[in-house]
C-alpha cells in the first residue's frame, strides 16, 4: 500500500503530545514556517484564521482545532477533530491514529482515482463504468471525444442524454445497451458483445467487453464497459502489422481523407527521405507519374523517377467500407511492373518499331489511326525525291544514314507527334488534332531544307509533303489514299519545275 509523508505540526498554544508511533511516513515539525507545499500535513491549531489562511483545497491538509471559534468560511471536511481542551496525553496515540487512518484513506482514495482515471485516459478504447440505475459515474477521455461532450455534462446522465437518442427506445426492453448490461448481470462474468452505436447521426460499430462489478459484500454496484471502434480501422492493431508485413509489395492504409496510417516494410523504402509526407495522395500525385502509352495491359501505371532510373508500378486502390456501407478509408497497393514494361517494351517495338529510324512501322500506323476514328486528324504523307540515286552514287550506308536523319529532322519539328517509316523512303506524321496547311507550312518548309541538305545538290535530294487533315476520321483507306494522291501531285509538280 502507498504510504504518503504526514507532517504533523502543533500551531498550538496547548502542549500537545506527539505519540511514540511507528507509522512509516509520520514525521514532526516544529512551527509553521517549513510547511510542505504537496505533502499530507496534519495541522494542530488554537487559531481559528488557520482554518481558512492555510487551508488549500488543492492539497491534502487536514485540522485538529482547539477552540470554539470555526469560521464559517472553513471547510469542515478538512476538520478532522474539534475540541474545546485536550482530552489528555493518555488518549493522544489513539486520537492520532484515527486522524492518520483517515488521512490516509483519503489520500488512497484520492491517489487510486486518479490512477485510475490516467489508466482509463490512456486507451484509445471508450471506457465507462455505470451505476445500478445506468447513470455514468466514470468515463474516460475517448468516451467523451466520441460523445462530443465533456466528461462533467457525461457524469450522472443516461445513455439518451449522452447519444442524443430517443428515450422512449431506451426504456425499450430489446433496446441494445441495455440488453447486453443485464446479460452480463444475469451471467455475474465479463462478456462480449457486437453493437451499432448511432453517435450523432453517424452509426459506428463496436466490440463491446461489459463486466458486472459488485462490492467486497457481493452487493452489484453496476457495470463497467470497453468499446472498441471496428468501424475505425485506426484501432487495428498488431494483427493490421502482421498482415501488411506478410506483403512484397508496397501498402498503404489510409483514412477517409487519405491520411496514411498504416505502411509496410515495402512502402517505407519508397517514402526513404520523404516520410515528412503523411498523405497518400500527396506523395502520389507528387513523385508518381501517370504512365501513358499503350505497350502495357495494365490501365493504371504509374512512373516514380530516381535519377537516371525510372520504376513502373500499377496501382491498385480500393475502397475500405465499414459495417453500414460508408467509406471509411482506403487500401492502396503499387505492384512493381518495371520488368513486365520492359519486356513488353521490346515486343511492343519488335513489332511497332522500324530498328533502322527508330520511327513507328507500318503495322502500327493503320492501328494508330484506327484508334482516331470520329476524332480530328491531321496527317503528311511523304516520300523523298531521287532517293535512288543517293543509293546508286553513294551506297546504302549513307542512304541508312539520310533515313535516319529524316526521322530526326520530323521529329525536330513535331516533337510528341507519331512519325512512321512506312518502308522504304515513304513517311508519314500523325497528328491527333486538326491542323490547317498554313499553319505547318514553315515547319515543313524547315524539314524540306534540311533534308535537302542531307546529299550533293546534284543528287536533287528533296521531300514531298502530302496534306490531310479532318474534323472526324470516317474512313481510314480513303484518308490515307487521300493524302498519298497529294504527295504525288506534289512530287508530280516539283518533277515539273525541274
Amino acid at each position: 500500500m502507498l504510504i504518503p509523508q504526514i507532517y504533523v505540526f502543533n500551531h498550538s498554544s496547548y502542549a500537545v503530545p506527539f505519540p511514540e508511533v511507528s507509522e512509516a511516513g509520520l514525521h514532526r515539525v516544529s512551527g509553521i514556517a517549513g510547511l510542505p507545499y504537496d505533502e499530507i500535513s496534519l495541522i494542530i491549531t488554537d487559531k481559528p484564521q488557520d482554518l481558512t489562511t492555510l487551508d488549500l483545497p488543492d492539497r491534502p491538509r487536514y485540522f485538529v482545532f482547539f477552540g470554539k471559534e470555526v469560521p464559517e468560511e472553513a471547510r469542515r471536511e478538512a476538520i478532522l477533530g474539534e475540541y474545546e481542551s485536550f482530552p489528555g496525553p493518555e488518549k493522544s496515540e489513539a486520537l492520532y491514529r484515527r486522524w492518520i487512518r483517515v488521512m490516509v484513506s483519503e489520500y488512497q482514495a484520492r491517489l487510486y482515482k486518479n490512477l485510475l482515471q490516467t489508466l482509463i485516459d490512456s486507451s484509445p478504447d471508450m471506457i465507462w463504468f455505470k451505476d445500478k440505475e445506468e447513470r455514468h459515474v466514470i468515463l474516460n477521455r475517448a468516451f467523451c471525444q466520441k460523445a462530443g461532450k465533456d466528461a462533467d455534462f457525461c457524469i450522472g446522465k443516461q445513455h439518451p442524454e449522452i447519444w442524443d437518442s430517443d428515450r422512449s427506445e431506451y426504456e425499450s426492453s430489446e433496446f441494445g445497451p441495455r440488453k447486453t448490461e443485464r446479460a452480463v448481470i444475469d451471467a455475474r462474468k465479463t462478456m462480449t458483445f457486437q453493437e451499432p452505436l448511432n453517435a450523432h447521426g453517424v452509426m459506428k460499430q463496436l466490440t463491446t467487453y461489459k463486466t458486472p462489478v459488485f462490492d467486497t459484500f457481493g452487493k452489484l454496484l453496476g457495470t463497467c464497459g470497453i468499446g472498441h471502434d471496428v468501424t475505425n480501422f485506426e484501432n487495428m492493431g498488431k494483427e493490421l502489422d502482421i498482415f501488411l508485413s506478410a506483403f512484397p509489395y508496397p501498402v498503404f492504409f489510409c483514412d477517409a481523407q487519405y491520411e496514411i496510417l498504416r505502411m509496410n516494410s515495402a512502402a517505407e523504402r519508397l517514402f526513404r527521405g520523404m516520410r515528412q509526407l503523411t498523405n497518400y495522395r500527396t506523395w502520389k500525385d507528387f513523385f508518381l507519374n501517370k504512365e501513358n502509352n499503350a505497350l502495357m495491359n495494365e490501365t493504371n501505371v504509374h512512373v516514380l523517377q530516381e535519377g537516371a532510373n525510372k520504376y513502373y508500378y500499377s496501382v491498385a486502390e480500393r475502397d475500405i467500407k465499414d459495417s453500414f456501407g460508408n467509406v471509411a478509408g482506403y487500401f492502396c497497393m503499387l505492384r512493381d511492373v518495371s520488368y513486365q514494361r520492359m519486356a513488353e517494351e521490346l515486343m511492343f517495338r519488335a513489332a511497332n518499331v522500324d530498328p533502322l529510324t527508330e520511327a513507328y512501322n507500318r503495322r502500327y500506323f493503320y492501328e494508330m489511326l484506327d484508334k482516331l476514328l470520329s476524332r480530328p486528324v491531321t496527317l503528311l504523307y511523304m516520300d523523298l525525291d531521287h532517293f535512288k540515286k543517293v543509293n546508286d552514287q553513294y551506297g546504302h550506308d549513307k542512304g541508312d544514314e539520310i533515313l535516319i536523319e529524316t526521322v530526326k529532322a520530323i521529329k525536330q519539328q513535331f516533337p510528341g507527334h507519331q512519325v512512321v517509316r512506312l518502308g522504304g523512303d515513304e513517311f508519314a506524321l500523325v497528328i491527333a488534332d486538326y491542323c490547317p496547311e498554313q499553319d505547318l507550312r514553315q515547319r515543313l518548309d524547315l524539314i524540306s531544307k534540311k533534308i535537302e541538305n542531307l546529299a550533293d545538290p546534284s543528287v536533287g535530294l528533296g521531300v514531298s509533303i502530302g496534306y490531310g487533315a479532318t474534323q472526324s476520321l470516317k474512313n481510314v483507306e480513303e484518308f490515307i489514299h487521300m493524302c498519298d494522291d497529294r504527295m504525288y501531285e506534289v512530287k508530280n509538280q516539283r518533277h515539273a519545275a525541274r
